[in-house]
C-alpha cells in the first residue's frame, strides 16, 4: 500500500469511527483499503475521499538549496547589506531548506469541475549568520465555472523563466513561487483560444516605490527608495489572450496599475500631513507578449520560450522580483540603480517611470535523467526628461544631494541583465540534483563620480559609479512526492 493510500485510509477510518461513536452504535472497523478508491477522472494520483464524489491528490516536495554570492532564495547579492560586499555586511554563503505539501481536490457539478487547491510549507533560511524559519502559503484558490479566486501564479506570465533556473526570477512579470492574490474569469472559445479578465493585488512585488524627490531621506545608495505612494485604492486590472496547442503556447496581456503619489513635503513620509497637498492621480500600464514551444526534433521534452514586457508606471510587470541595485566593488566603486513606478517633487505632478524587459530560456534533455537549460534576461529602466529634472534640478537640494553630497553625472537611467545555465540529474524517479551558475551585470545609473555618506562598513568618500557584475551559484537537492 502506498503512503498516500495509507494516509487516506487512516483519515477514512477516523471519520467513520467518529461517526459511529457519535451515534452510540457498536462499530467494527473494516479494512481501510475498502474505503480508498482510485479516481481516474483527473489524472494519476487522485483518490476518492471516502463517502464523497470528490477526488483528492496529495503531493509536495522537500528541497535543500546551497548558495554562493546569493541570498537563501538564490537571488544574487546585488543590493542591500549583501551588496555592500564587506566582511561584516556580507555573507558569501547561504542556505534554505523548504518542505511543501499540496492538496488538490476536485468534483463534478452542473457547472463543470469544481476545484480547490492548497500549497503550503515551511522554510528555514540561513543568511548572514542568522536562521529565519517561516510558514507560508504559495497557493490557495477555488475554481468554478471559469472563475478563479485566491492565491495563484500571475496569468500574465505567458513564459515563466523560473522553470529554467533555480534563483528567483528578478526580471520579468512572473510572480515567482510566492504567487499573487487574484480573481479572474477565463472564457474558452475552442481550438485552444481563451481570454481572461481579472484583478490582481496591487502590492507585493507588483508595486514599486513612488518617490518623493523633495524628501531628503528618499534615496540611499543600495537601498530600496522610500515609498511615498497612495494606499491601495484599487487592484490591478488585467486581460490575457492565449493560444494553447500541442506544440506549445502563445499569449499577450495588458494590465493597469495605480501609480499615484502620496503627499508633498520635504520631511519623511511619516511626518508629512494632508495640508501639504499632493500630486494628481496617475494610472500606469504594462503590456507584453510571449510564448513557449516544444522542440521534439531537438530532444524529447525540450522547450524554448521568451517574453517581452513594456511598462509605464507599472515596472513590477517588467521586473517583479527587482527593487533596485547597489553593488559595491573593490575600493570605492559602486554600480547603482533606483527603481520606481513614478517620481514627483513638491508642487509637481507624478511622472511615470518606463521599464521594459525580455526573458528567454532553452532546455535540452540529454537523456531522460539529465537535462541542461540556458537562460537570460534584460531590464532597462528609463526616466523621462521631466523625471530626470526632478532628480537633477527640482529635487536635487533634497533627495539627490542628501544621498550623494555631490554628483558628476545626474542620469538615473540604468539597466540590468543576467545569463545562466542549470544542469539537473535525476538518478531515480522524482529526485533531482542540480547546479545553477548565473552572471548578473548592472549598467550603472549616475555613471561618473559621487561623494557618498557612509553605508554600513563602507566609509564616506568619493566613489566611482560604473558598471559591475557578480557570479552566483545555487546547488539544489529536491525530492518530489
Amino acid at each position: 500500500m502506498s503512503v498516500k493510500s495509507l494516509l487516506l485510509g487512516t483519515v477514512a477510518g477516523l471519520v467513520v469511527l467518529s461517526s459511529a461513536q457519535a451515534a452510540d452504535v457498536p462499530f467494527k472497523a473494516r479494512a481501510t483499503s475498502d474505503y480508498v478508491r482510485v479516481c481516474s477522472l483527473y489524472g494519476l494520483g487522485f483518490y476518492y475521499i471516502p463517502g464523497t464524489d470528490t477526488c483528492m491528490r496529495i503531493g509536495g516536495y522537500v528541497r535543500a538549496d546551497f548558495n554562493y554570492n546569493a541570498l537563501g532564495g538564490g537571488t544574487p547579492s546585488i543590493t542591500g547589506a549583501n551588496g555592500r560586499r564587506t566582511r561584516t555586511d556580507e555573507s558569501l554563503y547561504g542556505t534554505r531548506d523548504r518542505a511543501v505539501i499540496s492538496v488538490d481536490a476536485r468534483a463534478q457539478s452542473a457547472y463543470g469541475t469544481v476545484r480547490s487547491y492548497i500549497e503550503m510549507g515551511f522554510s528555514n533560511e540561513n543568511q548572514q549568520g542568522s536562521s529565519s524559519p517561516s510558514a507560508f502559503f504559495n497557493r490557495a484558490f477555488v475554481q468554478f465555472a471559469g472563475f478563479t479566486f485566491g492565491r495563484i501564479q500571475t496569468p500574465t506570465a505567458i513564459f515563466d523563466v523560473q522553470n529554467y533556473q533555480y534563483g528567483a526570477a528578478a526580471i520579468g512579470t512572473d510572480s515567482d513561487d510566492n504567487g499573487v492574490n487574484a480573481a479572474n474569469y477565463i472564457a474558452e472559445f475552442g481550438g485552444g483560444f481563451s481570454a481572461l479578465l481579472g484583478i490582481e493585488e496591487h502590492g507585493g512585488g507588483r508595486a514599486k516605490s513612488v518617490i518623493n524627490l523633495s524628501d531628503p531621506g528618499a534615496l540611499v545608495a543600495g537601498v530600496t527608495p522610500a515609498n511615498n505612494a497612495t494606499g491601495e485604492r484599487f487592484p490591478d486590472i488585467e486581460t490575457v489572450l492565449r493560444l494553447d496547442q500541442a506544440w506549445g503556447r502563445l499569449g499577450s496581456f495588458l494590465a493597469l496599475h495605480d501609480a499615484s503619489g502620496g503627499y508633498y513635503g520635504s520631511g519623511s513620509v511619516a511626518t508629512v500631513t494632508t495640508t501639504a497637498g499632493h500630486p494628481g492621480g496617475k494610472l500606469g500600464w504594462a503590456a507584453g507578449f510571449g510564448g513557449q514551444f516544444n522542440l521534439p526534433t531537438l530532444g524529447e521534452g525540450d522547450t524554448i520560450g521568451a517574453q517581452f514586457v513594456y511598462s509605464q508606471g507599472a515596472t513590477g510587470y517588467a521586473a517583479y522580483g527587482h527593487n533596485g541595485a547597489g553593488l559595491y566593488g573593490s575600493g570605492n566603486n559602486l554600480a547603482l540603480g533606483f527603481l520606481s513606478d513614478a517620481t514627483f517633487a513638491t508642487n509637481t505632478g507624478a511622472e511615470l517611470t518606463t521599464a521594459w524587459s525580455v526573458t528567454t530560456g532553452l532546455e535540452h534533455n540529454w537523456t531522460p535523467a539529465l537535462q541542461t537549460s540556458v537562460y537570460g534576461a534584460y531590464l532597462k529602466v528609463d526616466y523621462n526628461p521631466t523625471a530626470t529634472n526632478f532628480f537633477c534640478v527640482t529635487g536635487t537640494t533634497a533627495a539627490v544631494q542628501s544621498a550623494f553630497n555631490s554628483l558628476s553625472n545626474c542620469n538615473p537611467d540604468y539597466s540590468l541583465w543576467y545569463v545562466g545555465s542549470r544542469t539537473q540529474w535525476k538518478p531515480v524517479k522524482d529526485l533531482s540534483l542540480g547546479i545553477d551558475v548565473m552572471y548578473t551585470h548592472i549598467n550603472s545609473g549616475f555613471e561618473g563620480t559621487a561623494s557618498l555618506a557612509g553605508n554600513g562598513a563602507r566609509p564616506a568618500g568619493t566613489y566611482s559609479l560604473g558598471d559591475k557584475g557578480i557570479v552566483s551559484v545555487t546547488a539544489r537537492a529536491q525530492k518530489n512526492f
